[in-house]
């Protein structure tokens, strides 16, 4: 069975066309399995989920250069935050950002394999994504790698959440999905979204769904 998406670094993505159910404004968590093919590329940033644009938006994704983890939000102001491990090419690493704009909480944290690895507090933006498709490996910010899978929820999972995803690969928690791409779904002519909101995912640029292993955990 085809189950993992192939992206070149130059112009393959996955396209979720914009939705009511991917525009959450206060509190977001994404999570994104993928394996690097190389180490660096030609652009500082690369991007595994992309919602980015105009007055706000959401990426997650990496430094080039450095290769660690890195994750931005655009509202009123912009905010990043990454972390500083090193990720090596041929590695599956789980990466995942969760944000909440309660005031004074610790409310933008970074994950890397169910782990957190920074957080910070005292953000408080109201994003607008309205208008921007969301992307896996979106132009400007490609990504060469394989992607497993997705989730995109819209609340702030808890430490113990993003464990419990880390640990159970195709069988994420449910409540507050939006997005669901797993390695079971990758069917046909599209990504298909198991989350029940249909915001599957088209294939562009060559982007190529490819065997490979299930993951265990299920």
């Amino acid at each position: 069975m085809s189950n993992v998406v192939f992206f070149d670094g130059v112009d393959d993505r996955v396209v979720m066309v914009d939705s009511a159910s991917l525009k959450p404004l206060s509190a977001v968590t994404i999570i994104v399995r993928f394996k690097f093919w190389i180490g660096t590329q030609g652009v500082y940033f690369r991007s595994f989920y992309n919602k980015y644009g105009g007055g706000g938006g959401y990426f997650l994704g990496n430094k080039s250069v450095t290769m660690v983890p890195y994750s931005e939000l655009t509202g009123v102001s912009t905010s990043p935050i990454e972390g500083t491990r090193k990720m090596n090419p041929s590695t599956i690493y789980h990466l995942s950002v969760a944000y909440d704009a309660t005031a004074g909480a610790n409310n933008f944290r970074l994950y890397l394999d169910g782990q957190k690895i920074v957080e910070k507090t005292g953000i408080n933006n109201i994003i607008d994504t309205t208008g921007i498709d969301a992307t896996l490996s979106p132009a400007g910010y490609p990504a060469n790698c394989i992607i497993y899978e997705v989730q995109v929820y819209n609340r702030q999972l808890t430490d113990s959440e993003v464990l419990y995803n880390f640990m159970r690969p195709n069988n994420p928690i449910r409540r507050g999905i939006q997005l669901n791409l797993t390695q079971d779904s990758i069917q046909g002519a599209q990504w298909l979204d198991l989350s029940g909101n249909n915001n599957h995912g088209t294939y562009v640029g060559g982007a190529l769904p490819t065997v490979a292993n299930l993951l265990c955990g299920r």
